[in-house]
């Protein structure tokens, strides 16, 4: 700001003065703290405290500590003693009579006493007073702007109304203001928003500055931009540029003197925003003229440019290009995209619908929730297609068959050159995501897509097909699906799923179900390993009765084209079985498998078998068994060479270890199931061994159990492994329970119910009614722990789970009379084995 008549410490008294009589000791007005004070006197907040601290000393001001209106807390307010106060109006009978210059918006000058310019303006005397520059001038302009705010120039037919979304970009926009980069550029295609987003930016963020704003016609020249300016500058007190116009001789051949135009405008900017919107509707002469605009940017004043448009060359000088923030603007977050369509009167269902058509293009989704569905079509064409060139046009109907983002070298293989990829992307056709990597509007991309003949669209999707194959094999799989290369597809997909298994299982069973359904030339091999796959994505997801129905189709169909693929199948349809309960069935079919063992060559079949019939025979209390089943496993996984098998046996083998109790062995046998996991990859079973060297740990009272549990939940989480997750969850509950961090316990118990529960474990919801009766007795709640614990024996009961019978109840005998139960002999009784439980309710 520039220096003012009085001192800084003559304003504060005569600013004060004005509260002096209106402070109690209750509330006082923000005004009269620190903040107040700088904002009123027009200095920095920092430069406060020194001019209050020499008026303090002086007598004048004192201080106390008062609740602030609108404030949450006390702050230090400030008043006028009896001698500031006479020292303020000294002050204010000097300047009464002080000869001053009133300068009007029109520019002109007038000569008065300060009293009488307050009085004529019908102003505040203190307000003048406080703005008086050094030369005693007084600028009604920038006095008005500051009592009501900054001056906004914008077009009469822009008006802000629907607004959704958009918070990243205002973000960026409120950082902008505040930066060194003081010309924005913000582009995107027709109907995504532009002008709406900065009209929301400048009426809610720009109320402090002053904002021209112009909607270019490519009707309107340069005149009127030029006319535009002058009314604007003149509104804020710079009229010499609207001055010069009026001179000009009124005639259709009058000339522009445009150097002398942009001296003037020049001179009067300070810290004003130019925002020229539509900028591709700009003649030669008006691009040019706005290039000079911006090329008054500089380090010396907060002059600041927006340039807005589809496509935007050649305005900013090179020499400015130190200066450029840059938005490329897409389509509004999908959240904000559906809240919108629902707000017009969208089902849930109709508006996803629309969005997986025609995207989040804010116009085009106003367009539709009129119910004009055609007008959409000739938007899309007539504003945004037809003025691209043959080899435009040509690039994008490639583009068009690619759902994803891609990367620009992709188009540079295909013989796209990279001059029609570049101008696509000035036009906005083609976003740049992040470094050479693309991507395109889904309006557009569906619009093209529709459009190609069948012809096209088949050679497109094999062009990206045969490019993705040694990148992202699925999207591979998705273009030959497309292009009806049936064999081709699900080869590709047979052989390359279970590696993307853990993070794209959704993409993979909709890959697969696409094949299914959209083609009747598959033979029944595809169809088995189709649905095996399906099954495979499902039961990965903890989702085992669909996981269940779909391997028992692959099951039916290969019964007797494929007996090793039979067998396999058969294998996962008896772990899911043992996983639920169904110990007997389960142990049905494993047996079945293993009557064919001469005719599968592939072991590592025949190790899964032998190892899923362990751990039933585990849950079943048969121990003994479980070896030997285990030690199968590993002699055929070793046959095989097999490191994925070799993994579950040891795991399994570990398990039976620590079972009967023998720690030490347990541990070296996980540890080397762990080292099998880890070279082959294998992120689900390396999670479910480190839950159970935790459970060893935790056994042995060790600290090291909570590190293991935490790897457990972070590789779970990382890859989806519902099921795993959830026994990490009762493991951290069983050991916080042990820490006593009861809060903690019920958090854990509650995620795991709830992921059992979906599942219908009904095993594993057992174990989780154990750790709920522990608890609740822990916390001396005995009837609530005795009906948990019951709950638990009732379903291993159901599922002839001996083993978790014998351990629930157990726990049940010994919490219930830690905590003062009386009746818990029959709980020993069954722990004992003297006593049959059999299962009350059918669950």
């Amino acid at each position: 700001m520039t220096r003012g008549y009085l001192n800084n410490r003559q304003k504060i008294l005569l600013h004060l003065s004005q509260y002096s009589k209106d402070i109690d000791d209750i509330l006082a007005p923000k005004s009269v703290t620190q903040d107040g004070i700088a904002k009123a006197i027009g200095i920095g907040r920092n430069n406060v405290p020194r001019e209050i601290k020499k008026l303090m000393v002086s007598g004048f001001v004192r201080s106390k500590k008062l609740h602030v209106n609108g404030l949450r807390n006390k702050r230090t307010v400030y008043f006028l003693t009896e001698r500031g106060m006479e020292e303020s109006n000294k002050i204010k009978r000097d300047l009464k009579k002080l000869k001053i210059t009133v300068i009007k918006p029109s520019g002109e000058r007038e000569p008065m006493i300060l009293k009488d310019a307050c009085d004529k303006y019908n102003l505040s005397f203190i307000q003048c007073a406080l703005n008086l520059d050094k030369n005693k001038n007084l600028n009604l302009i920038y006095l008005n702007k500051k009592i009501g705010g900054a001056y906004h120039s914008i077009d009469e037919n822009l008006i802000l109304r629907d607004f959704y979304g958009r918070e990243e970009e205002l973000k960026i926009l409120r950082n902008w203001i505040n930066s060194n980069k003081k010309i924005l550029l913000m582009a995107g295609i027709s109907g995504i928003g532009k002008t709406t987003l900065l009209l929301k930016f400048v009426k809610e963020y720009l109320k402090d500055r002053d904002v021209l704003f112009i909607k270019i016609e490519s009707w309107g020249g340069v005149e009127n931009i030029a006319h535009k300016i002058s009314k604007f500058l003149s509104k804020i007190g710079a009229p010499k540029m609207e001055r010069y116009l009026k001179q000009l001789p009124f005639s259709e051949d009058r000339k522009y003197e445009w150097n002398n135009i942009l001296l003037l405008i020049r001179e009067s900017l300070k810290n004003e925003i130019f925002i020229f919107d539509n900028v591709e509707n700009c003649d030669e002469n008006s691009k040019n003229f706005i290039r000079k605009i911006v090329d008054m940017v500089d380090s010396s004043k907060d002059f600041r440019v927006i340039l807005s448009g589809t496509k935007i060359e050649d305005v900013v000088p090179i020499s400015k290009l130190e200066y450029v923030e840059e938005i490329k603007l897409g389509e509004i977050d999908e959240r904000d995209a559906l809240k919108m369509l629902i707000q017009k009167g969208f089902s849930k269902d109709d508006a996803l619908e629309v969005l997986s058509k025609y995207g989040a293009n804010p116009l085009i989704l106003k367009i539709l929730s009129n119910g004009n569905y055609g007008m959409v079509r000739k938007f899309i064409f007539e504003g945004i297609l037809k003025s691209l060139d043959k080899a435009e046009a040509e690039a994008l109907s490639f583009i068009s068959v690619l759902r994803k983002k891609f990367k620009l070298s992709m188009l540079l293989l295909n013989n796209i050159e990279y001059q029609t990829i570049y101008s696509l992307i000035n036009k906005n056709i083609l976003v740049e995501m992040e470094y050479e990597t693309l991507s395109t509007h889904r309006s557009i991309r569906n619009f093209v897509y529709e459009h190609l003949t069948e012809r096209k669209r088949e050679a497109y999707h094999i062009m990206a097909a045969k490019y993705y194959e040694d990148k992202d094999v699925l999207e591979a799989v998705y273009h030959y699906a497309r292009a009806g290369k049936t064999m081709r597809a699900t080869m590709l997909l047979e052989e390359n799923y279970e590696k993307y298994l853990f993070k794209r299982g959704g993409e993979i069973r909709k890959l697969a179900q696409y094949i299914l359904n959209r083609y009747d030339d598959l033979t029944k091999e595809q169809e088995w390993q189709l649905y095996g796959i399906i099954g495979d994505t499902y039961d990965f997801a903890g989702m085992w009765e669909e996981a269940l129905e779909n391997y028992k189709k692959a099951r039916s169909l290969s019964h007797k084209g494929d007996v090793e693929f039979n067998a396999k199948v058969s294998v996962k349809i008896a772990d899911i079985l043992g996983k639920k309960g169904k110990y007997t069935e389960a142990s049905k079919i494993i047996k079945e498998v293993l009557k064919k063992i001469t005719k599968i060559e592939n072991k590592k079949i025949i190790s899964q078998a032998y190892y899923v019939l362990g751990i039933i025979n585990m849950k079943k209390g048969n121990t003994e068994d479980a070896k030997e089943y285990m030690l199968e496993a590993v002699k055929f996984a070793e046959q095989e060479s097999d490191t994925e098998s070799l993994g579950y046996a040891y795991n399994g083998l570990g398990i039976i270890e620590g079972f009967n109790k023998n720690y030490e062995n347990a541990i070296i046998l996980f540890e080397k199931s762990a080292e099998y996991f880890e070279s082959c990859g294998n992120l689900p079973g390396l999670a479910k061994v480190n839950k159970n060297i935790g459970l060893v740990y935790y056994n042995l009272c060790d600290d090291r159990a909570e590190k293991y549990f935490r790897k457990t939940m972070k590789i779970s989480e990382e890859i989806g492994d519902k099921w795993t997750l959830a026994h990490s969850y009762i493991s951290m509950a069983n050991w916080n329970m042990y820490k006593e961090k009861f809060f903690e316990v019920k958090v854990y118990l509650d995620r795991a119910l709830k992921i059992f529960e979906k599942l219908n474990d009904l095993e594993n919801l057992s174990y989780t009614y154990n750790s709920l009766g522990v608890f609740y007795a822990y916390l001396g709640d005995k009837e609530r722990g005795k009906e948990f614990f019951d709950r638990a024996i009732n379903l291993a009961a159901q599922i002839g789970n001996k083993r978790a019978i014998i351990e629930i109840s157990k726990d049940a005998a010994k919490y219930l009379r830690k905590y003062g139960y009386a009746y818990i002999e029959d709980y020993e009784k069954i722990a004992n084995g003297e006593k049959k439980v059999v299962a009350i309710v059918d669950l």
